[in-house]
Formats: structure tokens, sequence, C-alpha cells
């Protein structure tokens, strides 16, 4: 009797993994696709595996761009990462771009996670990302009331399918069972345009046809990237509710925005995010590009004071502190020279792509102005360097005499 029971619960236990081993599989699969369509919209390079393609921070950091249109961060190359701090600390970085300049919320990520590359926690992650960026801005009134997210897509999903035979009744009640015959993504396709399914043709008993068809008119006829096969929704008990709602949301940002209010909203709020994406990166330059001009001031303001001292031992102390610049800080404020000057030009070929007014940063701050005032400094370096020069040959032929 005691050995039956524990039989039956090894029965449960083993069936119970076999469901969470097949939604796993099932999740990866459609984020893996989604992961990469958002990659290939922004032409950067697919992923094979979404569990470890995270090692090397880059993929997070090219998502995270490629969806939130956020400024790419320093990341060490691929070539260099030879040791686990090394990619600690891209990852680490990536993290932070998502997070921090993206605002997405990734519910207790940490590094450590992405370098093992947890199963559970890459999931996870990439579901935080759908959901913030597909997902969680859905918005849908109906009846003066307003639901947001799942409940949202799923009111609007019930409007658009209503009075559709073998759809409603009973009608759309969640993101699994009621959609394994495949009659609701018909019906989505008809409502938006019946020239593409015959959908009086159509019969709920052939649900592997349906959703065959379905997928396959969606990403042809629709340009709506197939995140789904036909088996993951007619071929098993329940189908994964993750994996129905991202595909589900690709119909409704393709049709959702019908009606002009709605496509100008649209248009409004990616304008209102281009401008402030474009203002960061403006005040960005004119801080950074008036810190350099300053630092500079204030170097060719004490050379040409050339204060250098009054004895042999302070002409030397000037001479180390002068190798010392010139080997240490110097290449430092060159390379931020390049990149204040390389984000003028991202900036400017931004604003021509989508053609807008070119960028005037603040009084002085111009490129040519950083230009004129380097050459400045460094004729005030070569001047300086002779007056040392001098000075030391000065105490050199004193201590001859």
């Amino acid at each position: 009797m005691a050995e039956t029971s524990r039989v039956r619960k090894n029965s449960v236990g083993s069936g119970m993994e076999g469901k969470k081993a097949d939604r796993d599989a099932a999740q990866q699969k459609t984020f893996t696709k989604w992961v990469n369509t958002q990659l290939k919209r922004s032409k950067y390079e697919p992923v094979d595996d979404i569990l470890t393609c995270w090692k090397t921070g880059w993929k997070l950091a090219q998502l995270t761009v490629a969806l939130y249109g956020v400024k790419m961060r320093k990341l060490k190359k691929v070539s260099k990462l030879k040791l686990k701090p090394h990619y600690m600390d891209n990852i680490s970085v990536a993290m932070e771009m998502l997070e921090k300049d993206a605002e997405v919320k990734t519910n207790f990520l940490k590094g450590e996670h992405l370098w093992e590359g947890d199963k559970m926690m890459m999931l996870g992650m990439v579901w935080a990302i759908i959901l913030d960026h597909a997902i969680k801005g859905i918005k849908f009134e109906e009846d003066g009331s307003s639901a947001t997210a799942k409940q949202g897509l799923l009111l609007w999903v019930q409007k658009q399918t209503k009075g559709y035979r073998d759809v409603d009744p009973p009608g759309v009640k969640n993101f699994h069972t009621s959609w394994k015959d495949g009659m609701a993504l018909c019906a989505l396709i008809h409502k938006f345009d019946p020239s593409l399914v015959d959908y009086d043709s159509l019969d709920k008993k052939n649900a592997k046809e349906n959703c065959e068809k379905a997928i396959k008119i969606a990403e042809e006829k629709l340009d709506i990237p197939a995140y789904v096969e036909a088996a993951d929704l007619y071929d098993t008990p329940k189908p994964d509710e993750k994996v129905v709602m991202t595909y589900v949301a690709e119909f409704f940002h393709k049709f959702g925005s019908l009606g002009e209010k709605q496509a100008a909203l649209r248009r409004v709020n990616q304008f209102i995010q281009f401008q402030r994406n474009i203002w960061k990166l403006q005040t960005d330059y004119n801080k950074r590009a008036q810190d350099l001009l300053q630092w500079a001031d204030s170097k060719i303001k004490e050379y040409q004071e050339c204060n250098l001292g009054e004895t042999q031992p302070e002409a030397n102390a000037k001479l180390e502190a002068l190798k010392d610049y010139l080997k240490n800080i110097k290449p430092g404020k060159a390379v931020e020279k390049m990149d204040i000057e390389s984000l003028y030009g991202e900036i400017q070929s931004t604003l021509r792509i989508n053609n807008r007014a070119p960028f005037t940063p603040d009084e002085h701050l111009a490129p040519p102005d950083l230009h004129s005032k380097w050459q400045n400094l460094q004729q005030a370096e070569a001047k300086y360097v002779i007056m040392v020069v001098v000075l030391l040959s000065y105490f050199q032929s004193q201590d001859w005499e």
C-alpha cells in the first residue's frame, strides 16, 4: 500500500516536471524568436541560445538599444574578455543600461545569473523585457472603464472577435485554452482583412489546419513574426500563457492603432521619446565639451604663467610633473575629445536621418571651438617645455662654472 502511494507520488512528480520542461521549451523557443526579431530590426546579429548569449553583456546591451533607443555604453570587446571579472564588468554595464537607462524592472536579476545562464532567471528576464516593451503599455478602454496590460489585451481581443462563430460565444476567456483550435487567430485576421481568410469554411475540429493557416497568413501577409508554431497551440493540453501573449501582442500592435486618434497618439509618443533621447545626447555633449574646455583653459593659464621656481630642484619637479601630465593625463583628455566629437557626429546623423534641424551646441562649445582650444593648449605646452629646458640648462651651466 505504501509502495503504491510512493509510485503515485513519483508519477505525479514526473508529470509536473515534464509539463514544466515543455513550458520552458516553448518559452525558450518563442522568446528566442522575439529577441532575434528585435535585434534584426536594428541590424544586430541574432542569437542562437537565449540562455547563454548574455554572458558577454553585448547582446543585452544591443537589445536594450534596439528596444528603447538608449545610448550604447562602453563595453569591453569580446576578444578582450579572458577572465570572469572581465565578463562581469560587461554584464554590469549592460544591466545598468536595461535597469537604469531603460528603466526596466528585472525582478531580482543579478549578474551571476547571466554569467551562469540560469534558465529560470534568463526566461524571467526576457519575459520582463517583453512585458515592459510589448505588453505593459497596452491600454484599452471599454464603457468608460480602463484596463492595462494582460486585461487590456484580452479586452481588445474579445471586442475584435465578438460574434465570430465558435469564438464568441463562448468568448475568448484567457491566453491558453481559448487559442487551441486556431479559430480566435483566424477571427482576428478576418476582422481586419476579410480577404485573407475564408472564415465560413473553417471548422474548429481542424485545429492543426486552422493554427497553421493563421500563423502562415500573419507572417506572409501581415508581417507578423511567427513567434509560435502551430503545435504550440493545438498539440498541448494548455498552451503557455506567456508564449500566447507574446504572439497576440503583435496583432494588437499591428491592428490596435486603427483610428486616426490612436495612430496620432502613437506618433506623438514616438516623437516625444525621440526628442527626449536627442535632448539627453545634446545635454551630454554640452556638458562634456564645457568640462573639457574648462580643463584646457586651466592648463593654458598654468603654462602661460610659467611658474618654474627659482632653484634647480623646483625646476626638476616641474619637469617631472610635465612628464607625468604628457604620459598619464593628456592622452585621456585626447580620447575624451575624440569621444565628444564622435557624439556630435552621432547627434547630427540621427537628426539628419529623421529630417530634423541640425544641432547647435551652446556658445563656444562647437567642435571647431574644441579644436581651436586644443591647438592653443599645444602651443602653451610647447612654450612651457622650452622654458623648462632653458631654465634647467641655465642651472646646469651655473653648476659647471
